[in-house]
């Protein structure tokens, strides 16, 4: 004859079972299998990756992706310095010094719209103090900026030297928009500044050169035009390249009226011309390109005893 067991005892029986299964549980923990596994390299490692909510190692390692980063170097670099994502940077980015003038400068709501965000903008160190410098702002990547304004922008000088910064090193800083006043600078706390390297300084000396060597060249290409072809143009053309040359000296002359070549030898070149606005002018145009182009009023060349419109 079989005993039933009562229902109680079962219960208790069941129940000591299950509190037997649970702290079985709470001893175990993950040993190396378990941890690579997962990708890690040691169960250290998986406790410290899983503890910030990633699963595993690939997880982790691609979360830069998340965030808009091309690598993890990258994104732990613009994270140590305040920038959460790379869309938070192009953001700043974005705040440019066109941008300041225009936005901040004349702006009733300066304190909301402006005040407190952050820049990235770069400079030319002009001088450095005892306790302050002084920089030129420029545009993205050193280069002049292009507007009227002189953009005589007040940058917190002091946390500026405390960066270590001299005198031609060209920089980008990174600081916050200062309150509305004229005492304080508009950009303060610099928090960042980023040197040029010698390698960027050596390019960028080599690019100004290279500008330069071709502004000569057209210049002097300009001037071979004017001395040796330019008796072969049209009248018209004559009169557009004389008046082009008027107009970069700063000379007024309306529209061309009359061009004569007054001169022309192995060494220099006279024309003269006549303009709309009644001014008249000798433009003396050396056979060395490197030689300056020089102007005289035909009134000059008259106390001179010399005669415009009149072959020497």
């Amino acid at each position: 004859m079989k005993l039933k067991m009562p229902l109680l005892i079962k219960i208790l029986l069941l129940t000591i079972i299950l509190l037997l299964i649970a702290r079985l549980s709470s001893c175990w923990s993950p040993d190396i299998e378990d941890a690579q596994e997962l990708g890690f390299s040691s169960v250290k490692e998986m406790a410290r990756v899983t503890s910030q909510g990633y699963k595993t190692k690939k997880e982790y390692d691609e979360r830069y992706k998340k965030y808009g980063f091309e690598s993890v170097e990258l994104m732990e670099a613009f994270q140590l310095n305040g920038y959460g994502t790379m869309s938070d940077y192009e953001m700043v980015k974005g705040r440019t010094p066109e941008w300041f003038v225009n936005n901040c400068k004349r702006n009733p709501d300066y304190m909301t719209a402006c005040f407190g965000k952050r820049i990235i903008w770069y400079g030319m160190v002009n001088s450095v103090g005892p306790n302050s410098a002084t920089i030129d702002v420029r545009g993205d990547k050193g280069i002049k900026l292009k507007t009227s304004n002189s953009f005589a922008l007040l940058i917190d000088s002091k946390s500026l030297k405390r960066h270590g910064v001299k005198k031609g090193q060209l920089i980008e800083f990174h600081g916050r928009i200062d309150q509305k006043n004229l005492v304080k600078p508009d950009i303060e706390n610099i928090s960042f500044v980023r040197f040029e390297s010698k390698d960027a300084q050596i390019l960028r000396n080599k690019k100004l050169a290279e500008k330069v060597a071709q502004k000569e060249r057209r210049e002097e290409d300009y001037k071979e035009k004017l001395n040796g072809s330019l008796k072969m143009f049209s009248e018209n053309s004559q009169k557009e390249l004389l008046s082009e040359i008027l107009h970069k000296s700063g000379k007024g002359c309306g529209k061309a009226t009359r061009v004569f070549l007054q001169l022309k030898d192995k060494d220099v070149t006279y024309w003269n011309i006549s303009c709309s606005n009644s001014q008249s002018y000798a433009i003396q145009i050396p056979t060395n390109p490197s030689e300056n182009t020089r102007i005289l009023e035909c009134s000059i060349m008259r106390a001179l005893n010399i005669n415009c419109f009149e072959k020497l």
